[in-house]
């Protein structure tokens, strides 16, 4: 038996760098191809904390966090802005509770500022972070009040993971205050429980033990 956990221990262990060096994430500027999920935010939100639910087209919960009180706006129907409670926002993660995804697509709208920076972090099922830093040069807004509703300056992030990988979340940090007007993912799934996990491991464990004593046998 102990052979045998040993065994299953190494087969895990050796699956999880497996993972990590086949792990690739692309992060960059603009629209990658492929089909995403558009996610509703709650409209209705308080606006009383940093929190704000949202629902993906396919039913999944999808939860947007801030670091400070967030709302929501009306703006553009289901499709709504998400800003800070004070106008704008610099810092937002975007999670999939209960799910991963492979891939996502942020719009951020960055009014009235000439330069700009962000950067942007996806993170893996290991809970590896592969970070993006982007400078902007953009054009600034005529003299007035700042509207983040206004989408002259918004710019489209993409979050893409291959050869396997997932994404358990995705956030981004600005230079200056930004609002956010359309988030959409990519390939949700439903994240496997513990007991899973152990079952494969053990699945795997089992296997190897019955090859080597089959060995042994013919041997």
């Amino acid at each position: 038996m102990k052979k045998f956990l040993t065994t299953a221990a190494v087969a895990a262990a050796a699956l999880a760098a497996a993972n990590a060096a086949s792990a690739a994430v692309i992060i960059t500027q603009g629209n990658l191809p492929g089909s995403l999920d558009t996610v509703l935010i709650d409209g209705a939100d308080t606006g009383t904390d940093n929190v704000i639910l949202g629902l993906s087209n396919e039913g999944w919960t999808v939860q947007v966090t801030g670091d400070e009180v967030i709302v929501p706006s009306n703006h553009g129907g289901g499709q709504v802005w998400v800003a800070g409670a004070d106008g704008g926002l610099t810092y937002l993660d975007i999670s999939t509770p209960g799910a991963t995804f492979t891939a996502a697509e942020i719009n951020i709208n960055a009014p009235r500022q000439t330069l700009w920076s962000i950067t942007l972090q996806g993170f893996n099922a290991a809970g590896v972070a592969f970070t993006q830093y982007v400078d902007k040069n953009m054009n600034p807004y005529p003299a007035g009040p700042v509207g983040f509703e206004d989408i002259t300056n918004n710019s489209f992030f993409n979050f893409k993971a291959t050869d396997g990988d997932v994404f358990t979340h995705v956030s981004f940090q600005t230079s200056g205050d930004v609002a956010v007007g359309q988030i959409r993912l990519g390939a949700l799934t439903a994240v496997p429980e513990p007991t899973t996990w152990a079952l494969m491991i053990l699945g795997f464990g089992a296997a190897g033990a019955a090859l080597r004593r089959r060995r042994m046998v013919l041997a």
